[in-house]
């Protein structure tokens, strides 16, 4: 879309609903331009990955739009709600999962079947290219029985990257104008919990100024901006994804079925449901918060959906994820009596051996392997490998920030089938 077309809705996309204006090069009568938007556009853009930024302003997305604005023969007014929309979506102010219902709120037409034509066609023409940063946009064309073949298939290269790499390449950076004494391994790790949100940019200032002997870096103001400024860069140009670091027993490794690379691309998943899944996680915190007991509702939320809705299996590995990095996640499961509730009346009746895992010491890594595959397997019904991944997964990433010291394993992977499995099943 065109810098004009885009900046007329970025009030939109911050929830504020444009006037009528006219848009770059539209075939459609120029009216009086909207009052001044609330949130300023180039502040909007300028926090989106590079490639995003260039495939907003580029021609070819402009003339898609004009395209879908010319083909439903759009008012004004229907054109800067749309544009709303679409800001709200890529500037993420909005999940792509309320794009639809989004649509609806902001055109209120009462012809539905035209909407949903619309909204296939705003996510063929706009979102499609970008879908590795938006999300399934492939899975909502196919829910609204079109077949997503039928619009252009070039996608959009963004660059993905772990944390723990993002962060080395931070610390290398900053290592050529940071005396030769400071403590890298620190530097890496507070640049890890800037990537992941887990602490804000003053948090961050205040502990790599801090003096050594208080847990901080004792840099001078100046160098902590630098290091700031250069963690912005890579947060606006990288979709970020979970460090990967499977287990890979001398077995696995030794199968020539299954080398130790293909074992760590089961274990991660494709990039597009690791960048997936980062992005939901980031969508929790942004909506739900940091705070363990809100990250828990948001949980019992994603499990005990409204009547006639399925559980969303994505959104509840999202919350055990944000959890899990949050360091919270075992305390949740030990202690939240929703949850806890909630596992108990799903136990069939005569599970014995599930309904005393409830009752022993929560903090024994039993309890923890129950109470993963009750809401993995149980609740989100994950297959053996995916439920087994996930759960390893979250169990890693607490012993990797020192959260834990249990060294017992969860789940392992199996050369003969070529799948993580649990080590201790439990039926659900």
């Amino acid at each position: 879309m065109s810098e004009e077309t885009v900046k007329a809705g970025a009030a939109g996309a911050a929830g504020t609903i444009p006037g009528s204006a006219a848009v770059s090069a539209s075939p459609l009568p120029a009216e009086p331009a909207p009052p001044a938007p609330d949130t300023d556009f180039f502040e909007l853009l300028e926090k989106a990955p590079a490639a995003i930024r260039e495939y907003l302003l580029s021609p070819s997305t402009d003339a898609r739009f004009e395209k879908v604005a010319t083909d439903f023969q759009l008012a004004s007014d229907e054109i800067f709600a749309m544009v709303s929309v679409i800001n709200a979506i890529f500037f993420r102010t909005r999940p792509f999962k309320e794009f639809h219902g989004l649509l609806a709120e902001r055109l209120k037409w009462s012809d539905r079947e035209r909407l949903d034509k619309l909204a296939v066609e705003i996510a063929g023409q706009l979102f499609l290219p970008a879908s590795g940063y938006i999300g399934d946009v492939d899975g909502f064309i196919r829910d609204l029985k079109v077949d997503p073949a039928v619009f252009p298939q070039e996608k959009l290269a963004l660059q993905l990257m772990s944390y723990d790499a993002g962060a080395r390449q931070i610390s290398a950076e900053a290592a050529k104008f940071l005396p030769p004494q400071f403590d890298s391994v620190r530097l890496q790790h507070l640049i890890e919990t800037r990537l992941r949100a887990v602490r804000t940019d003053t948090q961050i200032k205040e502990q790599l100024m801090k003096p050594v002997k208080t847990g901080g870096l004792d840099l001078a103001s100046e160098d902590a901006e630098r290091i700031l400024d250069a963690i912005h860069d890579e947060l606006n140009a990288t979709v970020f994804i979970e460090d990967i670091v499977p287990p890979v027993s001398a077995a696995a490794a030794a199968e020539p079925r299954f080398t130790p690379k293909m074992i760590r691309d089961i274990y991660a998943g494709a990039p597009e449901e690791q960048a997936d899944l980062a992005r939901h996680i980031q969508n929790i915190f942004d909506t739900a918060g940091r705070k363990p007991e809100d990250l828990a509702g948001w949980l019992f939320i994603q499990l005990f959906p409204e009547e006639g809705k399925a559980v969303d299996r994505l959104e509840v590995v999202s919350a055990i994820m944000a959890l899990a990095q949050t360091g919270t996640l075992w305390d949740v499961l030990a202690k939240d009596k929703r949850l806890r509730n909630l596992v108990a009346d799903r136990l069939a009746a005569g599970n014995a051996d599930g309904a005393a895992m409830l009752e022993i010491d929560p903090y024994q890594t039993r309890f923890f392997n129950f109470f993963m595959q009750m809401l993995l397997r149980g609740f989100a019904g994950l297959t053996e490998n995916d439920s087994a991944r996930f759960g390893l997964r979250a169990y890693n990433l607490l012993k990797k920030n020192n959260l834990l010291t249990a060294d017992a394993e969860l789940a392992a992977f199996d050369a003969d089938e070529g799948i993580f499995k649990w080590l201790e099943p439990v039926e659900v």
